[in-house]
């Protein structure tokens, strides 16, 4: 907060005094009380007539008979408690108020003025009849309407003793006390913003009648920025522009007041919060700032302490934290964003630290093993975020990058060193939003890259995209850039795009525990890969351009199976189908350039790689690429499967007392696995027991899914050890045709 010490000086003095009116508040108050003339108002009541002045007794007890129990609300809920909230209450529906000429114009200027606003106008809500030892806790006043920003009390002359209204605000408080035992000459009001707690305390004796008025502020209100205050303006200058140096990051100042999503407007600001507002509009459009509304969510951990056996945890020492913003609102109440947007502590300022009054939640943490209790805090506040142009731009691309680009593309006439200047200064956000955004941005930068002059920051813009993502309406933009940046360009893009997919490959492949069957293997190009070159060659990009696009997919397959040869035998087997259709993928792209020597390349990696691309299930890749090794005379892929399939279908089919699990590559051969494994090779159809210790069961069980092999366990709890019993598949001679079937037919398409 030191770093902001002149500031929140300069912010303080500049709304404590209205030059205008000396001696006047200028910022306002949470809270304000006045009179009314006793003529300025007559209250009529269905059922009863008009009010007596004073109230008598029986009147009195009249209204009470003619109300209905008060409720309440909890954030959404509206509920009836008279532990919580013990008075009658009559709807407005069912009064009738007669001003004097001038009256409720007069009390409303009153009001605005106590509470610091320009404007404010009334709603009249209902009649409350506080009796003997009644009375209504602690509470917040919900925003029953649009524009609502408080509430005033007008108290009807009444003898009673306590039911005083006391409200906080923070760490201020005020008590405005109703009680009389006489005639008075005015009617006294008290009026407050809704987010005060405020209570009436218990009626001692007689009766406590109270109008009670929603105030709303106009709806064509709104916050005049005024003249701007000298030293606040220095303060800023400092902070803005320090040495000269133009500020990257905002400023924000957390608002005294607590508002909700739908009560964030500039118009709906309230006591303090509107003259910070006014004050620091006024010096921010002096120096060419801009101020925005939004709304903060502050996170803070804490250590957890306890001042005794059975208290309540307590904050310790500070941990960590965070502060978000969200829903930013601009000078004319327009949304600009919903993104939630981080901010760096450091940037923050504010004259109350958060509490009770913003709390949105709490969540204590008992001890977890590797750090100690913990208690967290969430906190809720609006927040006014002053940034410089620099600064403005930069927020922009992290809010909404999208538009932000759209308005740079609408508006690149100036010089191209200046298209330049502006990447930079938005470069590291940029490529922030590619890694979040994908393809969806990539036409704006294809076309941004094409313009800068920078011929580095532009393949840093494009590098940043993973080729792998893109889909063939993508290929356009590419070809143009290519045509707009030139050859040499394009072919230095795609050298850096390969070593980054061979590198990623590399990291995809390595070993996790267990891959859930049927996984879809990582992109290590686009999906539609033949369609997506096409399109390519269709735009412009040439065809030695494709080469050099294919000669990276074939360098990234080959870094992927490369890491995937030390893959458990589950792990190949839950991604193989998936991995031969991307490898279909690359072949029928390589069909668009059959004189590439990457089609020999790619058939002879596959006839390398057998426990990767069993032979057997090459035959749809033999189809498609066998044409283009036809081309180069090469040795055709079609012959090696068609062979491996012969020589399967060859083999005798199972017996059907043959019950032998073969063709698995167990990963074990400890005495227990090897236990197992004659079991599993032999023919019997008999389950396995082994009455073998937990550890050694789970040692079984684990490598028995790493080998991807078809036995089911389960452990019986009998005697000591337990029994782990494993038992094969009762259908394997039906699995064993069906994959015959399937060989029969691969070798017709084959032939």
């Amino acid at each position: 907060m030191s770093a902001y010490s002149e500031f929140l000086k300069a912010l303080h003095d500049s709304t404590q005094r209205d030059p205008a009116t000396p001696g006047a508040d200028r910022a306002g108050s949470f809270a304000a009380q006045g009179e009314l003339a006793m003529e300025g108002v007559a209250v009529a009541v269905e059922g009863l007539g008009t009010l007596e002045w004073p109230l008598s007794p029986m009147q009195a007890q009249a209204l009470l008979r003619l109300s209905v129990p008060a409720s309440y609300g909890l954030r959404e809920r509206t509920l009836l408690d008279v532990r919580v909230r013990d008075t009658g209450e009559i709807a407005a529906a069912r009064l009738a108020l007669d001003w004097e000429d001038g009256a409720r114009t007069r009390l409303l200027e009153e009001v605005a003025r106590g509470l610091g606003v320009e404007a404010i106008d009334c709603r009249l809500h209902s009649l409350l009849v506080y009796g003997p030892g009644q009375f209504f806790k602690p509470h917040q006043d919900t925003e029953k309407c649009a524009g609502m920003v408080g509430t005033l009390v007008l108290i009807w002359p009444s003898a009673h003793i306590g039911g005083a209204l006391r409200i906080e605000m923070g760490q201020r408080e005020l008590r405005f006390v109703s009680q009389q035992l006489a005639t008075t000459a005015a009617l006294r009001w008290c009026a407050f913003y809704a987010d005060c707690r405020h209570e009436v305390e218990r009626v001692e004796e007689g009766w406590r009648v109270a109008l009670t008025f929603d105030l709303v502020v106009p709806a064509d209100a709104s916050v005049p920025a005024g003249a701007a205050d000298p030293a606040l303006v220095a303060a800023l200058r400092s902070l803005f522009a320090p040495a000269g140096a133009a500020r990257t990051e905002p400023l924000v100042f957390l608002l005294d007041h607590d508002y909700s999503e739908h009560g964030l407007y500039w118009r709906l600001l309230k006591g303090r919060d509107r003259a910070y507002a006014q004050a620091l509009a006024a010096a921010a459009e002096a120096l060419g700032l801009s101020v925005h509304l939004a709304l903060a969510e502050q996170h803070e951990i804490w250590d957890a302490q306890f001042s005794g056996r059975g208290a309540e945890p307590e904050k310790g020492d500070f941990i960590d934290g965070e502060l978000v913003l969200d829903l930013w609102r601009d000078r004319d109440d327009r949304v600009l964003s919903r993104e939630r947007i981080q901010i760096d502590a450091a940037c923050v300022a504010a004259y109350t630290e958060s509490g009770e009054e913003h709390l949105e939640n709490e969540e204590y943490e008992g001890y977890m093993g590797n750090y100690g209790e913990t208690i967290e805090y969430w906190y809720r506040r609006a927040a006014l975020v002053i940034q410089s142009p620099l600064s403005a731009l930069r927020m922009r691309y992290r809010i909404e990058p999208d538009a932000a680009l759209a308005d740079l593309l609408t508006h690149t006439s100036g010089p191209p060193a200046r298209l330049a200047q502006h990447i930079a200064a938005v470069q590291d956000l940029l490529l922030h939003a590619i890694r979040q955004r994908g393809r969806n941005l990539l036409a704006q930068v294809t076309v941004l890259a094409a313009r800068t002059p920078d011929a580095e920051q532009a393949q840093a813009l494009v590098a940043a995209f993973d080729p792998a993502s893109l889909e063939p309406e993508d290929a356009g933009a590419l070809a143009a850039l290519a045509l707009a940046r030139g050859h040499a360009w394009m072919r230095d893009l795609l050298q850096d795009w390969s070593r980054r997919r061979s590198a990623s490959s590399a990291v995809h492949a390595a070993e996790p525990y267990m891959i859930r069957p049927g996984a879809a293997a990582p992109a290590l190009w686009p999906r539609a890969l033949d369609r997506f070159l096409q399109t390519g060659l269709d735009a412009g990009l040439s065809a030695e351009l494709v080469d050099d696009w294919l000669d990276g997919d074939m360098a990234a397959l080959e870094q992927y199976d490369s890491a995937r040869a030390a893959h458990s035998p589950a792990n190949l087997s839950a991604t193989r189908q998936a991995h031969v259709d991307a490898v279909l993928g690359l072949a029928r792209a390589l069909a668009l350039r059959p004189a590439h020597e990457a089609v020999i390349r790619l058939a002879d990696h596959l006839r390398a790689q057998p426990r990767l691309y069993p032979a057997e299930d090459l035959a749809e890749l033999a189809r498609t690429l066998d044409p283009s090794i036809a081309s180069q005379s090469g040795t055709p892929l079609r012959t090696y499967v068609a062979v491996a399939l012969e020589r399967r279908l060859a083999e005798p089919e199972r017996a059907a007392d043959d019950h032998a699990l073969r063709e698995i590559e167990w990963v074990c051969r400890c005495a227990d696995c090897s236990s197992m494994v004659r079991w599993a090779e032999s023919r019997t159809a008999a389950a396995l027991r082994m009455s073998i210790a937990e550890r050694r069961r789970d040692h079984v069980i684990d490598k028995l899914r790493l080998a991807a092999a078809p036995v089911t366990h389960r452990t019986i709890k009998q005697g000591s050890p337990h029994k782990l019993e494993l038992t094969k598949p009762a259908d394997l001679s039906a699995r064993d045709r069906a994959q015959r079937k399937r060989w029969a037919e691969a070798l017709a398409q084959l032939r």
